[in-house]
């Protein structure tokens, strides 16, 4: 339903009469990511020998939590009031970790371990979270 005054979009009526508005172009990145994702291949999190405790998911940890700490910490020396320092280091980080990803897909000819990149995105918040409170 569109009232004057709101956004134009998608409304879902939800059980208590509530709404929620869903813009044209917030369901469109959310087909879009969700057809990327079923395209890629790498829709599955079954994969042999891609154990959740493995010893490269601590690798992976390690290595976004030093990136995203790492840019935390460089952000707030530029921009200590800002909040959107700790989101600047996770996204750096996860870039990293889908960088990767893609590269184990690619060049390697294996496949894209969302575990890796779950423990990618668990290690960049650690990360940006524990500079973010040391600084």
């Amino acid at each position: 339903m569109y009232l004057p005054g709101r956004r134009k979009g998608l409304s879902i009526a939800g059980c208590s009469g509530s709404e929620l508005s869903m813009t044209t172009t917030s369901v469109k990145t959310v087909l879009l990511v969700c057809l990327l994702v079923l395209a890629g291949g790498c829709a599955s999190f079954n994969r042999p020998g891609d154990d959740w405790f493995a010893n490269d998911k601590a690798m992976h940890f390690g290595a976004a939590a030093m990136l995203s700490g790492g840019t935390t910490l460089a952000c707030e020396k530029d921009n200590p009031d800002d909040d959107g320092n700790i989101a600047i280091g996770v996204g750096v980080a996860m870039a990293f970790g889908a960088g990767k990803e893609w590269y184990d897909l690619s060049v390697k000819r294996t496949y894209w371990s969302w575990k890796d990149f779950i423990w990618d995105a668990v290690g960049a918040v650690a990360g940006g979270l524990v500079a973010s409170a040391a600084d």
